[in-house]
């Protein structure tokens, strides 16, 4: 397998997939977990990273 030179994190929102809780706050409550995601990579690789954030809106879902 042909090694790409990145990482990827996929963590799973409030209330979905494994993730605890079963309340879906359509990312209102979720944006702070996100802050914490990327402060979280930004020290793992010492302010060397390159973050692309990718999502679907949920009310798109909905209708």
């Amino acid at each position: 397998m042909e090694k790409l030179n990145y990482n990827v994190l996929i963590p799973d929102a409030r209330g979905h997939g494994k993730s605890e809780g079963s309340y879906i706050g359509f990312g209102w409550h979720e944006r702070h977990d996100y802050v914490k995601w990327i402060h979280y990579l930004l020290v793992q690789f010492e302010r060397q990273a390159s973050i692309v954030l990718h999502g679907i809106s949920m009310v798109d879902q909905l209708f």
